[in-house]
């Protein structure tokens, strides 16, 4: 049945949820909440974005966008396993989609194309089970052990972001990662504050995300949670 030819976003945060029902049907169009997402007016450089997500499929729209404005695109988040497994290096235990690493490989292509740093955590916690009481331990992204699932940034990686987002004029941040257990979300608390504290600072700041952290100083938040 010819009902309709176009589906309507009308935020980012739904535009990726092309997974089921009408979304695998009828393509989309913009809607003027998402086109102001995606519109963030005059650039003051450098812009440093910060994407965080479980899945690269999750984030791909985000971040081809992205990689039209950004000078630097910072990745964090479940989805950084896929990247390093888009790279030929061991993932360990951790699960990941054959098509995340697809599009991990196509964002890397395309950053490289666009001349946009890609900046992966070099360093990783592992755990050696997933429950509360597993034996953990922080090593290399390129050393992963079989056996082992990671599970947050190492505080060397923490350091190379908060670095990075230092160097920025302008700051990005979509989708903030919750892991499953507490102690192993210091790392994107860390950068939550880190951004808020440039905010703070003057530097046009645009969050897509919840946090219990605020500042008078954020340009926009983004309309609808991010998963």
């Amino acid at each position: 049945m010819d009902f309709a030819k176009k589906r309507l976003n009308d935020a980012l945060g739904i535009a990726h949820e092309a997974v089921e029902g009408i979304s695998k049907i009828l393509p989309p169009f913009t809607g003027s909440r998402e086109k102001r997402e995606l519109d963030i007016g005059p650039i003051q450089r450098p812009l440093v974005a910060v994407v965080d997500g479980k899945r690269v499929s999750n984030r791909n729209l985000q971040m081809e966008s992205l990689l039209d404005k950004c000078d630097t695109l910072i990745l964090n988040g479940e989805m950084i396993f896929a990247f390093y497994k888009a790279q030929d290096l061991s993932v360990g235990s951790f699960p990941v989609d054959d098509e995340d690493v697809n599009l991990a490989k196509s964002i890397l292509d395309k950053a490289k194309s666009k001349r946009v740093k890609i900046l992966l955590p070099s360093q990783v916690v592992v755990v050696d089970r997933f429950t509360y009481y597993g034996k953990n331990k922080v090593v290399a992204a390129s050393a992963i052990p079989d056996g082992w699932t990671g599970v947050d940034i190492g505080p060397e990686s923490v350091d190379l972001i908060k670095n990075a987002l230092d160097s920025a004029k302008t700051v990005m941040w979509e989708g903030a990662e919750t892991y499953e257990f507490g102690k192993f979300s210091r790392a994107s608390e860390t950068i939550s504050k880190k951004v808020f504290e440039l905010g703070d600072k003057g530097v046009k700041t645009f969050i897509g995300v919840e946090t219990e952290t605020g500042s008078s100083e954020i340009e926009y938040t983004r309309t609808v949670g991010a998963e």
